[in-house]
């Protein structure tokens, strides 16, 4: 078999079987035919040949191949799912396109600019982070992304410090004391909603975001959530217009 030949199958091996691999990974493919220092100029030469593109030190993808942005998203910072600003404007929660590819992570808070986009990894405490993503794709074009009703827990967790509530309102909207809540606070709070331009929040399960935000143990989160379940009802947020 020709160098074009081997080259052309451990190319096709490469996109078929695993689409993003480190140096190791390149090497196993070869080993019993190559050191791993020729590995290495191997691997160095097809990316000054634009056969295989660098992600970042180490992870290279085909060139060729098909790119799932989420897929790379997981790949360049383990472990992380997609969520936030990205699951919500796939959802239409929110109406802006997002440009940045948004993750949560249970390392330190990281941002990778490369060909493919920019990638933003925000930290979560492992208890906030362990639960309530799933598994999209198949073969070697599996990712992991956030339900719905998660990634709008992670956006307000982030943003909450935006927006100020004094603890006699939190008390409060905890404890459904609705009918004596001052409406100028809770107009401050709606118009914040409202910058956000959320929208199809009756598509997603309140009873599951109530659940999941127990997990957060954040009085401040969860009085965001039942204040958000309130906004979505359009015959009292007309009160507030």
């Amino acid at each position: 078999m020709s160098n074009i030949d081997n080259q052309n199958s451990l190319l096709d091996t490469l996109q078929n079987k695993l689409w993003i691999f480190n140096e190791q990974m390149f090497f196993n493919l070869q080993k019993n035919n190559i050191t791993r220092n020729s590995s290495l100029k191997k691997l160095q030469y097809w990316e000054k040949n634009w056969l295989v593109y660098r992600l970042k030190k180490w992870l290279y993808i085909v060139k060729k191949s098909k790119v799932n942005v989420y897929r790379i998203a997981n790949e360049l910072y383990t472990p992380s799912y997609i969520s936030l600003d990205t699951i919500l404007s796939i959802y239409s929660i929110i109406p802006d396109l997002v440009l940045n590819i948004y993750s949560v992570t249970t390392k330190d808070k990281k941002e990778f600019n490369n060909d493919y986009g920019n990638f933003i990894y925000k930290t979560l405490k492992k208890d906030y982070f362990d639960f309530w993503f799933e598994k999209k794709g198949k073969g070697n074009d599996i990712y992991y992304i956030a339900l719905p009703e998660k990634a709008l827990l992670d956006f307000l967790y982030f943003r909450m410090k935006e927006i100020n509530i004094s603890q006699n309102l939190i008390s409060q909207i905890i404890k459904w004391d609705l009918n004596n809540l001052d409406k100028k606070k809770l107009k401050k709070v709606f118009d914040w909603f409202s910058a956000f331009r959320f929208s199809n929040l009756d598509e997603l399960n309140f009873n599951l975001i109530y659940e999941y935000s127990n997990k957060f143990n954040k009085k401040k989160l969860l009085c965001l959530i039942k204040l958000l379940d309130y906004y979505k009802s359009t015959d009292y947020y007309d009160d507030y217009l």
